[in-house]
């Protein structure tokens, strides 16, 4: 057993360990005095510097005593352990009593989704499926408790881990703030220096344990090394031939949502104020992949289709074979209606003029650019 370690190792040591017993105090005031901001400052950052004073007390015990300093390193990692299984259990439990992952607030839902911050966005997503919450939760908490057993540690360390970094990457990206991302820096920081503890458990397991089946020879070394590059160069190969194809469909110079400044219909003008009639088209979306949306009145009253337009001539053609259904999303339809037309004004995108044909009645579009 090794009985010294270097001043890095143990300055390290501290400054985890202080870290988690500081992650742990912020969670507990947080939810439970939620103190002004400078009252949370003061409160993580005391343990987290606290502790450091403690290694110079560790260093001279290890040269009076030397067989101290493994007991030493091993209450350290304990508090480590025993600290962020407290918080990440936390967390699982908030997701079974509803505190996470929750629907988002009526005022909040009400937004429209290309308005609303990525944090509320984010909170959509997960709030929307209960089974999922509760898959997060039973990982957090059985995770967090095979966190307390030394033989069961290395486990929890991996059923762990890659939710803490996950969280992490959308505690930054989503940009929920300094706290969720300090919690989530820590506890991951936390299980990374857990993990490496185990370097050599990793080792054996992972790279020195022995097949329990036999290998197969195919020719040797290099037919088996180019049958792996083969995989990944088939694999990229086949999504790079997908995305190619995409780029037929690009962007045209239409695209945009439009709102429907004036309409006539067989050369009658229609009032759009008129907007309890379910029929009055008043927005049209020039979406990807050439697709083109008739919006009625409502999101829930839609025309889908894909359009092929003409930039040098000016004209496109759209053939609407979906509809949207009452909770929004696109079903077939059992006839299909075509939309050809020709612009004839076109004002940088800004404001366009449309005329043409949809079956059988005559169209006459004023769009003016929202976005």
């Amino acid at each position: 057993m090794k009985l010294s370690y270097s001043i890095p190792h143990k300055i390290v040591t501290l400054l985890i360990a202080g870290a988690s017993i500081s992650a742990v105090i912020m969670m507990v005031t947080l939810n439970l005095l939620r103190p002004a901001e400078r009252i949370i400052y003061l409160v993580t950052l005391l343990p987290l510097v606290l502790p450091l004073g403690y290694v110079f007390f560790w260093q001279r015990s290890e040269k009076q005593q030397p067989e101290r300093s493994p007991r030493i390193l091993a209450f350290w990692r304990g508090v480590i352990s025993y600290c962020l299984a407290f918080d990440i259990v936390s967390f699982g439990w908030k997701k079974v009593f509803g505190l996470q992952f929750r629907p988002v607030p009526l005022s909040i839902a009400d937004i429209p989704t290309g308005e609303q911050v990525p944090s509320w966005l984010m909170w959509h997503f997960y709030g929307y499926s209960h089974t999922f919450g509760m898959i997060v939760a039973s990982a957090q908490i059985i995770g967090s408790f095979l966190l307390l057993f030394r033989r069961t540690r290395l486990l929890g360390i991996m059923v762990l881990l890659p939710v803490m970094i996950n969280i992490v990457c959308i505690n930054y990206f989503y940009r929920l703030g300094i706290g969720p991302l300090y919690q989530s820096l820590v506890l991951s920081l936390g299980l990374m220096y857990l993990l490496l503890s185990e370097y050599h458990r990793l080792v054996l397991f992972f790279l020195s344990a022995q097949e329990s089946l036999p290998t197969i020879h195919l020719g040797g070394s290099k037919l088996k090394n180019a049958i792996r590059l083969c995989v990944m160069v088939l694999a990229f190969g086949y999504i790079y031939l997908f995305y190619w194809r995409s780029q037929a469909a690009h962007e045209s110079e239409l695209y945009g949502v439009y709102d429907v400044k004036s309409l006539q219909i067989n050369h009658q003008p229609t009032s759009l104020k008129v907007l309890a009639q379910d029929s009055i088209l008043n927005r049209v979306y020039f979406d990807d992949g050439n697709a083109c949306i008739l919006q009625f009145n409502s999101h829930k009253r839609r025309l889908f289709g894909h359009y092929d337009y003409d930039s040098q001539r000016k004209t496109f053609k759209s053939i609407f074979n979906f509809a949207s259904d009452p909770v929004g999303d696109y079903m077939p339809r059992g006839k299909t209606d075509t939309l050809q037309a020709i612009i004839t004004r076109f004002d940088s995108g800004k404001e366009i003029s449309i005329a043409g044909y949809m079956g059988r009645d005559s169209l006459q579009l004023v769009l003016q650019k929202v976005r």
